[in-house]
């Protein structure tokens, strides 16, 4: 594929560089009104090193994940071990946001 910046891509792809951004820590752009209902994929890890988590620590992150994907309707997949966290979730952008 060919990226044009900022401009229509193959497959009805569009780049919109702002939203192409890392948005750790900082509050993400609002959605386009068009797309509040379609999916919305979200992918993270967060792995601890030294210590990792403990048994009941270990517990309570699957309790907690499985927790906050139920209350806002996310699904996929999820690996929560003992060395962290890898995930591979979607849902309406509205959930993975408040999810987030």
């Amino acid at each position: 594929h060919k990226y044009k910046y900022n401009k229509t891509m193959t497959h009805d792809e569009t780049i919109i560089p702002n939203n192409a951004r890392a948005v750790c820590g900082k509050e993400l752009p609002p959605c386009h009104p068009e797309h509040l209902n379609s999916g919305s994929i979200l992918l993270f890890y967060q792995y601890i090193e030294d210590p990792i988590w403990t048994k009941a620590q270990h517990k309570a992150a699957l309790k907690k994940v499985i927790e906050i994907g139920t209350k806002f309707d996310i699904t996929g997949r999820g690996r929560v071990a003992a060395e962290g966290l890898n995930c591979t979730l979607t849902g309406k952008p509205s959930d993975i946001r408040s999810f987030c």
